[in-house]
C-alpha cells in the first residue's frame, strides 16, 4: 500500500502542481517503485502466504476471504507479464500524459498520437499475456466492471440509443433556453470560492478532502481519510466547473463514506467503475 500510495501522490502531484518539463524524471522514480512494487506483489513469499490463507479460507471471514481472493487473482495474472515490460510500461504512461496536456493545449493531436498507439500496442500484448482466450476489449472492461463484456455494452447502448436520439433531436429542435447568464467574466479565484462552496454543501468532509486544478478533471483516494479532487477552470464559462465539482465531488463522497475497515487493502476504492460513476452522476444529475 505504501508504495501504492506513493507512486500515486507523484502521479497526482504531476497532473497539478507540477512544473512543465519534470515528467522524465517522475518517470524515472515511478520506475523504480513499480519494479519494487512488481518484485513484492509477485514474490514467492507472498504466493505461498496468499495460497496458505486460501487453503484455510473456512476460518477466513468474509472480507479476509475476499481479500486473499483478489490479491491471487491478481498475482496469477501479473506474472504473466514480464517485469521489464510491466515497469517500462509505467514510464511510458506518465511520457504519455505529459505529451497530451502539451497536446490538448496546442490542438495537435498528431504530438500524442505514437503514445496513444504504444499504450493500445501494450494493452493488447497485456491482454494476450493474461487471458489470451479473451478478447482484448472485453479483457480491459472486466478490469473496470468484473464481468462486463461487448455484448453487454452493445445490448444496453442499443436500448439507450433508440430512445435518446429521437429525444435529443426532439430537443435540438425546439426553442433553445437562452444560456447567457452562465456566459461572461467568472475570475478564477471567484470560481475557486464557489467551488469550495459547493464542496460544503454536498456534505464533503473538507479535513479529508481536497481540491486542485489540471487539465482534465477526476478524482483520486489513498483512503477514506484522504481523497482528491480537481477541477478546470474557464473564465468564461462558469458551469464547466461547476458541473465537474459536483460531479467528482459524488467521487469523493463514495470514498470519504466507506468503511475504514477497507483502508490498505485491495477493497478500498469502491465496488466498481460502474458503482463509482453512478455515485457521481447522481449527484451531477439533481
Amino acid at each position: 500500500h505504501a508504495f501504492d500510495h506513493a507512486m500515486s501522490l507523484i502521479y497526482y502531484d504531476g497532473v497539478t502542481v507540477a512544473p512543465k518539463g519534470t515528467a522524465a524524471n517522475r518517470g524515472q522514480t515511478l520506475s523504480i517503485l513499480s519494479e519494487e512494487h512488481y518484485r513484492l506483489t509477485t514474490g514467492e513469499d507472498t504466493i505461498a502466504l496468499l495460497e496458505y490463507l486460501d487453503a484455510q479460507k473456512e476460518s477466513l471471514t468474509d472480507v479476509e476471504a475476499r481479500i486473499v481472493e483478489i490479491a491471487l487473482r491478481d498475482i496469477r495474472e501479473m506474472k504473466q507479464i514480464p517485469m521489464e515490460e510491466y515497469v517500462a510500461y509505467q514510464q511510458v504512461l506518465v511520457e504519455a500524459d505529459d505529451a497530451w496536456h502539451t497536446a490538448k493545449e496546442t490542438n495537435d493531436f498528431a504530438l500524442f498520437l505514437p503514445y496513444l498507439e504504444q499504450i493500445f500496442a501494450t494493452e493488447r500484448r497485456f491482454a494476450a499475456y493474461c487471458a489470451p482466450d479473451m478478447h482484448p476489449y472485453n479483457y480491459c472492461l472486466d478490469k473496470y466492471e468484473e464481468g462486463l463484456t461487448m455484448e453487454k455494452c452493445d445490448e444496453f447502448f442499443g436500448t439507450l440509443r433508440s430512445r435518446l436520439v429521437p429525444l435529443i433531436a426532439k430537443i435540438g429542435a425546439a426553442q433553445q433556453v437562452s444560456d447567457a447568464c452562465i456566459l461572461g467574466d467568472f475570475p478564477e479565484h471567484e470560481q475557486e470560492k464557489f467551488s469550495l462552496t459547493l464542496m460544503q454543501t454536498m456534505g464533503i468532509d473538507m479535513a479529508h478532502c481536497g481540491l486542485g486544478t489540471t487539465e482534465h478533471p477526476f478524482t483520486t483516494h489513498f483512503n477514506t481519510k484522504d481523497v482528491r479532487m480537481t477541477t478546470h477552470y474557464y473564465e468564461e464559462n462558469l458551469l464547466s466547473s461547476m458541473y465537474s465539482v459536483i460531479h467528482e465531488g459524488g467521487h469523493a463522497l463514495y470514498e470519504l463514506g466507506a468503511d475504514d475497515c477497507y483502508n490498505y487493502t485491495n477493497l478500498s476504492g469502491g465496488v466498481s467503475m460502474g458503482i463509482h460513476e453512478s455515485q457521481s452522476r447522481f449527484y451531477e444529475n439533481i
